[in-house]
């Protein structure tokens, strides 16, 4: 589902497979050859590095960076970017530094950051770790945040204009429809309240504030502030700053919100990308 939407949007190859198998490596190495490789940017999955369960030092989805770093140590970027949840660089686990360590060895100068969405324009609090390195310790330039707690983007801001919208399958807004005690319930709820007295579940969004990290969780993580229902797949793009002409709708609606809420958040990628593509321009320099 996640390469159906790829391709919908984007014009561009994709290898659809296994990492972890040679077959699919190689096809990766296919598409290389012949190009200069400026930068490589990966996520390995995040399971075992987030704080919100348990901490598993042993997860095997932990080691599928090695799998990004095989083929980093083959193509040899000039930059290396990878992103993760901020539980990465807990202390119980030491991951970020055995990541950091790795890319050592094969010349990368790497540095850890951990960014906030809402710093670049994003309505919703949610953190990041980035990891940006440079082959030979060439010169690593970060990204300056855009906004200021005074210019956050609220909820309001990113969703006002949908509300009493029509549904509309096409934009991927398709508002639930509940029984009459949920929404009752729902409608009870102060801004910022669960209905399951658990902080990331069914949680009511502030109208004038950022919202909380939306996860996948089909929509049920957030409820809509003004009319009593969860949010549409639509707002939680909206609320991770995707532009409505990014079509998700090609794949269910579970796979939509798993899409979108398990995303980067379109703005904090793209300051990332400036900032790499400024490191990019003095390597190209000094070279």
């Amino acid at each position: 589902d996640a390469c159906t939407t790829f391709r919908e949007n984007f014009d561009s190859p994709i290898v659809e497979g296994d990492i972890t198998q040679e077959e699919v490596k190689a096809e990766i190495m296919r598409l290389a050859q012949g190009h200069k490789v400026d930068i490589i940017i990966g996520g390995p999955p995040c399971q075992g590095f987030s704080t919100s369960g348990k901490l598993m030092p042993d997860d095997p989805r932990n080691k599928l960076f090695l799998e990004f770093w095989k083929i980093v140590k083959e193509l040899l970027p000039s930059m290396v970017v990878i992103e993760n949840v901020k539980g990465i660089v807990n202390g119980r686990n030491k991951a970020a530094d055995s990541v950091i360590n790795k890319f050592n060895e094969i010349g990368y100068r790497m540095e850890m950051r951990v960014l906030k969405a809402t710093d670049y324009g994003v309505a919703q609090h949610r953190e990041r770790a980035i990891f940006i390195g440079t082959l030979s310790g060439n010169p690593i330039i970060l990204p300056e945040p855009t906004h200021s707690p005074e210019q956050y983007v609220t909820v309001a801001d990113a969703i006002g204009d949908l509300v009493g919208h029509d549904c509309s399958p096409s934009l991927s807004h398709e508002p639930a429809r509940h029984n009459p005690s949920t929404v009752e319930r729902m409608k009870r709820l102060d801004e910022g309240e669960s209905m399951y007295n658990r902080r990331d579940s069914a949680r009511k969004l502030i109208w004038d504030k950022p919202s909380f990290t939306i996860k996948d969780n089909h929509g049920n993580a957030a409820i809509h502030p003004v009319e009593s229902r969860t949010i549409t797949a639509r707002e939680l793009a909206r609320l991770q700053s995707f532009p409505d002409s990014f079509n998700f709708s090609l794949v269910p609606k579970k796979s939509q919100f798993r899409q979108i809420g398990n995303a980067v958040p379109p703005l904090l990628s793209y300051n990332i990308a400036q900032a790499t593509i400024r490191s990019l321009d003095l390597i190209e320099g000094e070279n």
